[in-house]
């Protein structure tokens, strides 16, 4: 964008170079947040300094009560300039949200519980499949439900650091990534609701599957050399499958196969070993205690390997700096693709960009950044999308994240008086924006005493 000009008292117009993609004028344009320039002039506020003061907006909802660090309550209003536009009909129902902070991940379902909040979007497997058995939930005060998400799932698993040394070679990363095993993990650990994350852009078209062909085939044959073969020729790379037992014994071979040709051999010790006698080490690092139980018998699979395998768990401020400095050899993480995709592209995979917080692998790849280039530049979606499968495919062939798992769906628990639409959008699930409350039902909890 080289310019913008405000029209009227609401159009506004932006001036791009000839040579801005075309795609990535709206999205980028359309997510820019309108603010009162006199508003900061006055009050001499910074947007790189922390404040309680907020600067006015142009939504329908504004800050109510703050109490920082616990609550913030938003209120509606009652000048809202688009309250009668057809893009408002059937939006923005509540006259008060309340948003509740909690930091502990306990503390927050007890105080649900008691009905001191009354919506939950639960993010813990153990949580919906054991721990909604409490009275609110018995009298039929509670609502569980399970909602289609048509969003796309995040490109999830455990993140080399591309940077070490350790995992340059490819075969290493297989290995260490075959004794990961989904089926036990998701039957024992996660009570079987999820399902196995294969792609970058899982359930979408931008998916590659199969063998190329047609364009795609196309757009990955002008790549030459930047590319093995093997990727014109063979089928998508799938995650192994596994079997129901912890340590799957075919996947165990087929790893101590991989690293004896990567040239790592069992010493008597029982780890892994180069050819000047270094073990293999790997530290994980992480911060959420509730995933002990899910990597814990990943780390033991390791060792079963032989890889020299310590877990680390350390603190929020700790975890946040050291993954801002790339100081980690794996972490659970991922990428955030889109259902279309532009400029951000290389943000994330670019090599200009492997040191950013949005590349957490660090991964870098002459074809990707080829492709990048093209992608900004699609005329159509056909276009588009034969290039993100191309892409798909090579960074899925040289598997620098471990895929795990991914959900496809919303958990919701809430308090029997918020209603929705009967059919939702497909990639919005809009608690906060188009559910509504039912008086009467809210009226009949609060008789029977299901708040506090």
């Amino acid at each position: 964008m080289i310019g913008y000009e405000a029209l009227d008292d609401y159009p506004v117009k932006f001036t791009f170079a000839e040579d801005a993609p075309q795609r990535a004028r709206i999205p980028q344009m359309g997510s820019v947040l309108a603010m009162s320039k006199a508003w900061f002039e006055e009050t001499g506020a910074r947007l790189d300094e922390s404040s309680l003061e907020v600067s006015p907006g142009t939504g329908e909802y504004m800050i109510g009560e703050v109490d920082p660090g616990r609550k913030v309550t938003y209120v509606r209003n009652p000048d809202y300039w688009g309250a009668d536009t057809p893009m408002s009909v059937g939006r923005g129902n509540y006259d008060t949200i309340r948003i509740e902070y909690f930091s502990d991940t306990s503390a927050a379902f007890e105080a649900f519980k008691a009905g001191e909040f009354t919506f939950r979007r639960e993010s813990s497997s153990i949580n919906w499949a054991t721990s909604y058995d409490f009275p609110a939930f018995d009298y039929g005060w509670v609502v569980q439900e399970t909602l289609d998400d048509g969003t796309l799932p995040g490109a999830t698993g455990f993140v080399f650091n591309m940077g070490r040394e350790k995992f340059a070679d490819r075969r290493i990363r297989q290995a260490i990534g075959l004794v990961y095993n989904f089926t036990w993990t998701n039957e024992n650990l996660q009570y079987g609701l999820f399902q196995q994350r294969e792609s970058f852009w899982e359930n979408d078209q931008l998916k590659a599957a199969g063998v190329p062909e047609g364009r795609e085939l196309e757009i990955l044959q002008s790549l030459g050399d930047m590319i093995p073969a093997e990727i014109l020729t063979e089928p998508a790379v799938l995650p192994h499958t596994s079997g129901d037992r912890p340590i799957d014994r075919g996947n165990l071979r087929r790893a101590l196969a991989l690293m004896e040709e990567a040239g790592w051999t069992t010493s008597d010790d029982g780890l892994l070993r180069d050819a000047d006698g270094k073990s293999l080490d790997v530290e994980f690092l992480e911060t959420r205690q509730s995933f002990d139980r899910i990597i814990n018998p990943y780390i033991e699979n390791l060792k079963r390997l032989g890889v020299n395998v310590t877990y680390n768990r350390v603190d929020p401020s700790q975890y946040q700096a050291r993954r801002q400095a790339k100081d980690y050899d794996m972490i659970f993480g991922g990428y955030s693709n889109g259902l279309q995709e532009g400029t951000g592209f290389l943000q994330r995979y670019g090599c200009e960009r492997r040191d950013d917080v949005f590349n957490p692998a660090g991964y870098c790849s002459e074809a990707i950044d080829a492709l990048g280039a093209l992608i900004p530049k699609a005329d159509d979606y056909d276009e588009m999308s034969a290039l993100v499968r191309a892409a798909d495919r090579i960074m899925r062939y040289d598997y620098f994240v471990i895929p795990t798992w991914y959900l496809g769906k919303h958990w919701v628990a809430y308090y029997d008086f918020y209603e929705y639409p009967e059919n939702l959008p497909e990639f919005g699930l809009g608690h906060l924006d188009y559910w509504w409350v039912n008086q009467d039902k809210y009226d009949d909890l609060v008789a029977a005493g299901a708040f506090k």
